[in-house]
């Protein structure tokens, strides 16, 4: 989960066991980001003054410059801070002189003094702020997104914006800054059925430090994978619940209301009741009987006991390898031992050391195959084995060929073959629709791969390569 970190701050002062005034003076404000204490010196009140005065001359200074009013800077800076280190050095100088001038024209204040610690928070690189926006990503029809434009209003200063990373295939995409009309843009709006944004993808701004609340124009890119797909594919649509495909973009403004100090992206597991719903455990990070962000030890005596059970998680947060298992089952739910398909993985049959796809088949045509997403690797999945086969035919290269049914099982992808060259492969030719421009084309499998842990759950679009065999030598 991402979440934003900001501060609550808390103070007091006391007098002490010696004194019987306080001359502190804190000034604590979480809107402003700044945070300061000042122990007045010289006796009667006049040390309780000068802590107010230098604690009230700082805050102001500071205020103006947040609040966008006319200030002037002080001409004395120093050139190695930054130049909000300069304004906070500048307030502290201001304040200085004021207590000066105060101890000087009133004979009861005269030698009166106070210390000062204060601290600011801005943005890493000072005088601006990273603004993170993160694409929810909610697509009925199961499209995916070909990329984000973001466009600020015309005062706002952008510097600068980082590159994003796909979640369906881990691509790059370097973002495209117009300064004239004031937008970023990752991807393009080019509807090409194979987005590679699925949600959850993090966009990264940095503008001149802005003025909240702050509106920004966005619009999320469909793929246009369903309203292509659909027409050729009716009855997998119907099947589906894809009652109304079309090519819809998300336009909307994103307002940004309060600023934090920094973006973090935590994990935790989650312990769930599948019979009642009921969640038992939420957003924990024990892991191995240590809390992964405090660094806290737990014994798994301390763990609060549900349903007769103390949970031990002993497992990390690395990307799995591989499968772990498979079950088959019937329609009844029932478990059962099938001849008919054998699950493995390419790490199990051919003595790869992993069965990622993006190490198991690195000269893919496209070079965007597999991912090392840990959210979408360590998802349980359900291969659904809907599909009815036809009868089968003799091909011309004298291949036994089992088609599916329209209708049934999905459509997959074939991107590629490891031993020869697609042409060589016998459905190459009876394609009905056009290939792609490497060669690549559909053909229907006998079964369905649903995300099951998604509400509701998600049915995956497949892409496929071949065995290491030549078809036209078997």
């Amino acid at each position: 989960m991402s979440i934003m970190i900001a501060i609550e701050s808390a103070g007091i002062t006391d007098v002490g066991q010696k004194r019987t005034g306080n001359e502190d003076a804190f000034y604590l404000d979480d809107d402003l980001k700044l945070y300061m204490v000042a122990d007045g010196m010289g006796g009667h009140l006049a040390g309780e003054v000068a802590s107010a005065l230098v604690v009230d001359t700082i805050r102001d200074y500071m205020k103006r410059f947040k609040e966008g009013s006319d200030v002037e800077e002080m001409e004395d800076t120093d050139e190695t801070l930054s130049k909000e280190a300069n304004r906070l050095l500048s307030s502290i100088t201001l304040a200085n002189q004021g207590v000066h001038q105060v101890a000087q024209s009133n004979e009861d204040y005269k030698g009166m003094g106070s210390t000062v610690s204060a601290i600011a928070y801005t943005s890493p690189t000072a005088g601006t702020r990273d603004l993170k926006f993160i694409v929810d990503l909610v697509a009925p029809d199961y499209d995916y997104s070909d990329g984000l434009s973001l466009t600020f209003p015309p005062e706002i200063v952008i510097n600068s914006a980082e590159d994003a990373v796909g979640n369906v295939y881990g691509s790059t995409y370097e973002p495209v800054v117009d300064t004239d009309a004031n937008t970023v843009v990752w991807g393009a709006p080019d509807i090409t059925e194979d987005g590679d944004f699925s949600g959850g993808e993090v966009f990264t701004v940095n503008v001149e430090t802005p003025t909240l609340p702050l509106d920004v124009d966005y619009w999320v890119f469909d793929d246009g994978w369903a309203a292509a797909y659909c027409a050729d594919n009716p009855a997998d649509c119907d099947a589906w619940g894809i009652t109304d495909p079309a090519v819809v973009h998300s336009e909307g403004i994103c307002t940004i209301t309060e600023e934090a100090l920094a973006f973090k992206t935590e994990k935790y597991w989650n312990l769930k009741d599948v019979t009642t719903g009921e969640i038992l455990f939420e957003d924990q990070a024990i892991l191995n009987g240590v809390d992964i962000y405090t660094g806290e030890t737990w014994d798994p005596s301390d763990m609060r006991m549900v349903h007769g059970f103390r949970p031990n998680v002993s497992v990390g947060y690395a990307a799995p390898l591989d499968f772990e298992s498979a079950v088959a089952r019937n329609a009844a739910g029932e478990e059962y031992d099938t001849d008919t398909y054998d699950f493995g993985s390419y790490a199990v049959w051919f003595g790869y050391e992993t069965a990622l796809a993006a190490d198991t088949y690195p000269d893919s045509p496209t070079g965007t195959e597999g991912s090392s997403d840990i959210l979408l690797l360590q998802k349980d999945l359900e291969f659904r084995f809907t599909g009815v086969y036809d009868d089968s035919v003799e091909h011309a290269s004298g291949l036994m060929l089992h088609p599916i049914k329209p209708g049934t099982g999905s459509i997959a992808t074939f991107v590629g073959f490891r031993n020869y060259d697609i042409d060589l492969h016998p459905m190459a030719d009876d394609v009905s629709t056009a290939r792609g421009p490497l060669g690549q084309f559909l053909i229907r499998v006998p079964f369905e791969v649903w995300d099951v842990e998604s509400v509701p759950a998600v049915l995956f679009y497949l892409i496929m390569i071949d065995l290491e065999v030549d078809p036209q030598a078997t």
